[in-house]
């Protein structure tokens, strides 16, 4: 039988900013605790104005490139469409209804 809870438990979600195609790990994180219960949060990486200034510069370049910005609207659809299936998939496994 399905255990949300162990399944949220065994959840692991990579917290790390992807900028330019790789996961960063910044000099700052977060120290946060759930104001449900109070248990200790992961850390969350704070970007700082490096890591800001790379994100920008690389969805800059990305940009110019037009890798994105030439796909016919059809074909964004299509990739959209993909990536919320990806995304319900996982809401699917960590919280099942």
């Amino acid at each position: 039988m399905f255990n949300a809870h162990q399944a949220v438990q065994n959840l692991v979600i990579e917290n790390r900013p992807l900028i330019d195609g790789k996961r960063v790990t910044c000099a700052e994180l977060s120290d946060k605790k759930s104001p449900v219960d109070k248990r200790v949060l992961p850390p969350l990486h704070l970007c700082l104005e490096k890591e800001v200034s790379d994100a920008v510069e690389a969805g800059r370049i990305a940009y110019h490139r037009g890798i994105w910005r030439d796909l016919a609207v059809s074909d964004r659809k299509r990739v959209v469409l993909e990536l919320a299936t990806l995304v319900e998939a996982k809401q699917e496994r960590a919280c099942p209804t």
